[in-house]
């Protein structure tokens, strides 16, 4: 039978049920994947939720206990009625129905969206091509503008995720739903030692088995100062007992000799990391000079801002641990570059908490060996996470349990939000 012959045979055949029902199934599945190969993104979009004010203040008296915390006082200093909860999200569209959804962001990440390069017709899936084409040239992007690239490029594996019906951290190729996470104590008062005493055990009867405090004071407290922060760690280690891990953050606030001699004073005590005691413009010099003064490990990286930066960071011997942000840093794809990096050079990647979902997942799809923990940040978390119906979130046994949602399973609850308006483009 000759083509022609064959083309008119069948034609004529268009009434008999030619295929099985699991033909038909596959041949539907093929068209759905037909239709979503040539995919193009048709819209970047910005949705603003704004909830009830009385019901947010509810929500907080419940949450902060949650993470070992006191909830400020009206005129302390620390915050007072939060108002009417606020939070912005970001919607990718495509032209075959398939949307991406992510957040909630900030102000910085809304202003650099609205000045950012369109990426309008870009293949959707191409996130690495989206990636480079934000992020060009010669220039290596530092700040808030790579707060709208981070934002773009997470929405986009959302997006990848809710295609392929699984959750990110599967398409990165992690197989674990638990992580280990420790708390983040910044918010809670330090002014006295029995005050962080207090507060080390709110977060441990919490059931957080690592935390991380922030000593305020720097070189120009003086010895008094000085001796402040000794007595701090010396009690957050009496407090926790010798197997807790715990971490301090210098706040960038320390100079080289400052952070030899509080090293040399308190390695005793055995802290799991000093985090970015001196400020970021002189860390490749000093840190490296630190590290060779103290046992104590050395970590940095939240206020870098791709996998260049990092690497001059590797290749000074600067730090023990890195610390990228999958919502300043790029997205969850340049941490996952900046992860190989560490592997190769045998250090640690704990990426700081800016939001909790992306990175989650990305430390989900490392090895334990190169993220062993999450960052969890409660204070933000618990305000970030309000309109969420189902959020990931601390389990009570210092652990994030990751659902099997596909993308990142952001689905707001409607319930809680009063109104939603599109504010990009307006």
């Amino acid at each position: 039978m000759d083509r022609r012959s064959f083309v008119a045979w069948s034609a004529g055949l268009g009434a008999i049920p030619l295929f099985s029902r699991e033909a038909k199934a596959q041949a539907a599945q093929l068209q759905a994947q037909a239709k979503f190969a040539n995919l193009k993104i048709t819209a970047v979009e910005l949705w603003q939720a704004t909830g009830d004010a009385k019901r947010y203040e509810a929500y907080l008296d419940e949450e902060y206990p949650k993470g070992g915390m006191l909830k400020p006082a009206p005129g302390s200093g620390r915050g007072g009625p939060a108002g009417p909860p606020s939070r912005t999200y970001m919607k990718i569209l495509s032209n075959g129905g398939l949307e991406g959804f992510y957040g909630p962001h900030d102000q910085n990440v809304v202003d650099e969206v609205v000045k950012i390069r369109s990426v309008v017709g870009m293949d959707p899936f191409a996130i690495d091509t989206v990636w480079e084409s934000l992020v060009t040239g010669d220039n290596r992007y530092t700040g808030t503008y790579m707060f709208g690239v981070s934002a773009i490029t997470n929405t986009l594996w959302d997006m990848k995720g809710k295609l392929c019906g699984l959750p990110v951290y599967r398409l990165l190729g992690g197989s674990r739903k638990l992580v280990e996470c420790y708390a983040t104590t910044i918010g809670m008062p330090v002014n006295t030692i029995d005050t962080i005493a207090a507060g080390a055990e709110r977060v441990k009867k919490a059931g957080f088995k690592a935390q991380k405090w922030f000593p305020t004071l720097g070189p120009g407290d003086g010895p008094e100062g000085f001796e402040f922060n000794v007595t701090m760690m010396k009690t957050l280690r009496e407090v926790c007992g010798e197997k807790y891990d715990i971490m301090i953050d210098g706040l960038t606030r320390w100079d080289l000799p400052y952070g030899i001699r509080w090293c040399r004073a308190v390695e005793q005590y055995h802290p799991r990391w000093l985090e970015e005691p001196f400020q970021t413009y002189s860390q490749i010099e000093t840190l490296p000079r630190l590290r060779q003064t103290t046992t104590i490990p050395i970590a940095t990286g939240e206020h870098n801002y791709n996998r260049w930066d990092f690497y001059e960071l590797v290749k000074a011997g600067a730090a023990d641990i890195l610390e990228p942000d999958p919502e300043w840093c790029g997205g969850i794809s340049e941490v996952a570059r900046i992860c190989a990096i560490a592997s190769a050079a045998g250090l640690k990647v704990s990426p700081h908490h800016m939001k909790l979902n992306a990175l989650a997942h990305l430390v989900a799809s490392q090895p334990p060996a190169v993220c062993p923990l999450v960052e969890n940040r409660h204070s933000m978390y618990m305000g970030t996470k309000y309109f969420e119906k189902n959020p990931i979130g601390h389990n009570g046994n210092s652990q994030i349990e990751l659902s099997d949602r596909p993308g990142f399973g952001i689905e707001l609850d409607d319930s809680k939000i009063v109104s939603m308006k599109k504010i990009f483009p307006a």
